[in-house]
């Protein structure tokens, strides 16, 4: 090689380590911010979007807390239950609780499921309402007994909070807006056993007995929600009945109460007890009863039949569609805006191993008409599979809260 080729190849190679080498960055592609605040909705006046979003339903609710933790704050907001109420937007919302092995107890809402796609044969196969789980913290012990609604408000009331305790006078409320528990003032007297309801849906009541003195004594307390006060001294009942049972209605203004010896109603008008029949109770003792608009409902054994003074126990009519409980179904009714919900289990033939086990859980709403002839029919305006749990988990308690 010559020395001028020699010379323009050295200077090439200095050439290529000294020259820079231009690189091209790749410009990002704007996505589209998903911060709340840029969500053109939310940017929208406070007061337009809590007057579009209070005539959203409530069974759409749980779905669009799943927007941002914006939209989850709005809709817990006590700003937005206001402008329901003026709007009169106000609803009756399903609540069920569930002790969820092995977690403890969690509580759910009925909803309806998000828009989907489906076939026309999947759309008659779907009600599309589902138990969405309802987040909340420090969630207390729950019985079939203890719970009652009233108003947006749900109260849990005597039950023990630990498998050391054998009483207890502990009251719990639950704010179905905000989906918070906060402590109530306690029972005068610690229960044994406890039973729960409302008085003409105006006051609450909790009936049980205590033990005084090393003597089984029965008592009746009374809350009112208004002063969010008990009465002081709890109604006594000086019959000899043995202890109160975990089963009580409260009918024509009269509180049945089942006890081991005998029944008896509390008279609230009168202040005084009375007998009772026993024909009131054979229905109630599998759990599975409620009261909707002063007539005693229940669904004992997979026969559906209702109650009230004058009629006594008759069969439910109509119910057509509505499918065959298993025997041994848990079976929970609730009082559901007048209509009356009701939610089994059942589980499904096939699994072989015992931890693959799962309960399906049904949920079904029948509309209620009163009839000449002393008869109430029921037409089942639907019924589906809502939620699928463990084997070991439970059914507790089915209430409806008008938020």
């Amino acid at each position: 090689m010559s020395s001028n080729g020699e010379e323009r190849l050295t200077e090439m190679k200095k050439k290529r380590k000294t020259t820079p080498r231009i690189t091209t960055k790749k410009k990002k592609k704007n996505k589209p911010s998903t911060t709340p605040q840029s969500s053109p909705f939310l940017s929208l006046p406070d007061d337009l979007v809590l007057n579009i979003v209070a005539r959203v339903p409530r069974l759409y609710y749980p779905t669009l807390s799943l927007v941002s933790k914006s939209f989850r704050s709005l809709l817990a907001s006590p700003e937005l239950y206001k402008v329901r109420s003026l709007l009169g937007k106000t609803e009756s919302c399903l609540y069920v609780c569930i002790n969820w092995f092995p977690e403890g107890f969690r509580w759910f809402t009925l909803c309806r499921k998000p828009d989907q796609t489906l076939t026309n044969d999947e759309k008659k196969k779907s009600s599309g309402y589902v138990l969405a789980s309802v987040p909340m913290t420090n969630t207390p012990h729950a019985d079939f007994a203890s719970v009652v609604a009233l108003g947006s408000d749900i109260y849990n009331i005597g039950v023990p909070q630990s498998s050391r305790e054998a009483s207890s006078s502990s009251v719990f409320i639950l704010d179905c807006r905000s989906h918070t528990w906060r402590q109530a003032p306690s029972l005068p007297v610690e229960l044994f056993t406890v039973s729960v309801g409302l008085i003409d849906g105006k006051k609450i009541y909790a009936a049980g007995f205590f033990d005084a003195n090393s003597e089984d004594k029965n008592s009746l307390s009374v809350f009112d929600p208004k002063t969010q006060a008990w009465d002081p001294v709890p109604i006594p009942c000086s019959e000899p009945l043995g202890v109160f049972y975990r089963h009580s209605a409260c009918i024509d203004g009269k509180l049945h109460v089942a006890a081991q010896n005998m029944n008896v109603a509390y008279n609230f008008k009168e202040a005084r007890w009375d007998s009772s029949q026993r024909v009131i109770y054979y229905h109630m003792i599998s759990n599975s009863f409620c009261v909707v608009e002063n007539v005693l409902y229940s669904a004992s054994h997979g026969a559906f039949k209702w109650y009230d003074t004058e009629a006594g126990w008759r069969v439910l009519q109509g119910l057509v569609g509505l499918p065959k409980f298993p025997h041994d179904s848990c079976v929970r009714l609730g009082n559901f805006g007048g209509k009356l919900a009701v939610l089994w289990e059942t589980i499904p033939y096939g699994n072989v191993h015992c931890s693959l086990i799962k309960k399906m859980i049904w949920c079904a709403v029948i509309e209620l008409e009163r009839r000449p002839n002393c008869e109430i029919w029921g037409k089942v305006e639907w019924f589906d599979h809502v939620l699928t749990v463990s084997i070991y988990s439970t059914l507790e308690s089915v209430v409806s809260a008008t938020v």
